[in-house]
């Protein structure tokens, strides 16, 4: 699949789509092929949060939490005995998505930019060496 088949599909997994905190936010996918502030660093081995932060052109003393891929879904696609049938749906989108995420990415890592108010990046690499995932915005507090 190429990185276009890929935002498309991410676009139809996420179409209508919230991440659920104090704010629901819509994702957004994204690819960002070989930025040149990161072809130094790219190269043979893993996305970091510094990598992240300056990619963002963001200052290097900017909280990044990383989160294990399956444990920042777990919520969002176990089902309970209590959902309704909207709720059931949901899940199933989410299920359907991450599916997606893990066969078109390897080396998936969730990143939780910022505090309170945080941006959120779900990053991978593509079969073409990209950098390629969602983003969505949180309000936690």
């Amino acid at each position: 699949m190429s990185d276009s088949e890929l935002i498309e599909q991410l676009q139809r997994a996420t179409s209508g789509l919230l991440w659920t905190s104090e704010s629901d936010s819509p994702f957004v996918a994204f690819v960002w092929e070989k930025p040149p502030s990161l072809l130094g660093n790219f190269t043979g081995k893993r996305f970091t949060p510094r990598d992240l932060l300056q990619h963002l052109e963001l200052p290097p003393d900017t909280p990044v939490e990383t989160v294990e891929f399956d444990r920042f879904f777990a919520t969002a696609t176990r089902e309970e005995d209590w959902h309704d049938e909207a709720t059931a749906e949901e899940v199933r989108q989410y299920r359907a998505l991450v599916e997606l995420l893990r066969d078109s990415l390897t080396e998936i890592t969730v990143y939780r930019v910022g505090e309170i108010e945080l941006e959120i990046y779900i990053v991978g690499k593509t079969p073409s060496g990209n950098l390629a995932g969602l983003s969505t915005h949180a309000v936690e507090t």
